[in-house]
């Protein structure tokens, strides 16, 4: 169901993703590091727990945004739940990890999403 989220030539957003994420930015960074996860996962990159990397470059190739732009917005998907954020020792890169449970629920309306987000807190979904 994740996958179906993103595509190499076109990405697609439903109303109810955009409204619980808080703008069509956070959506698009969102399919970006999903499309990211699905290379890693098909190439066994994925680490423990479902953590991958996006590089920098990937990540400014991909949106055409700057990086305080994307750091903006993935703070905000962080603080909606719908992924994870690890920063390593200075010099590494930092990973991520989807919630699964949260996208899934962006298959449902808008209010159930945004339900689940705010309930969970950032917290909850990730056991």
């Amino acid at each position: 169901m994740m996958e179906n989220a993103t595509n190499q030539n076109f990405t697609m957003f439903t109303p109810a993703a955009v409204k619980a994420l808080g703008s069509i930015h956070s959506a698009y960074i969102l399919t970006v590091l999903l499309g990211r996860y699905f290379e890693c996962e098909r190439a066994g990159d994925l680490e423990a727990n479902g953590f991958f990397t996006c590089p920098r470059l990937m990540l400014e190739s991909r949106t055409g945004l700057t990086m305080p732009t994307i750091n903006g917005y993935i703070r905000k998907l962080a603080e909606k739940g719908a992924i994870k954020v690890f920063h390593g020792a200075p010099g590494t890169r930092r990973r991520f990890q989807i919630n699964e449970r949260i996208i899934k629920g962006m298959a449902g309306r808008a209010q159930d999403l945004a339900d689940q987000l705010g309930r969970d807190g950032g917290e909850g979904p990730w056991q």
